[in-house]
């Protein structure tokens, strides 16, 4: 990942100044971009934002089998979601 971002960010930089660079960014919509090419509009990622924080155990947002347990995801991420659906 670092080669991609290449200086646009610190090297000592914080997770949350990785998620908010315009460079990540890029580098993010450009993999959504490829995925979206073998699906369907109804099916594809039409837009997105980044969890400006690092997500961990304290946060019980999967199950043991590492699926999203939606409520914590809508209560957590109420704001993101939020903003998606407002723009």
């Amino acid at each position: 990942m670092r080669s991609e971002i290449g200086d646009a960010v610190p090297r000592d930089a914080r997770f949350a100044d990785l998620a908010g660079a315009p460079a990540t960014r890029r580098l993010v919509a450009a993999a959504i971009e490829t995925a979206n090419a073998g699906f369907s509009r109804a099916e594809s990622v039409r837009d997105f934002r980044i969890v400006p924080r690092e997500i961990g155990p304290q946060d019980d947002l999967f199950t043991p089998t590492m699926k999203v347990k939606r409520p914590v995801a809508g209560r957590l991420f109420a704001d993101l979601i939020e903003d998606i659906y407002a723009g």
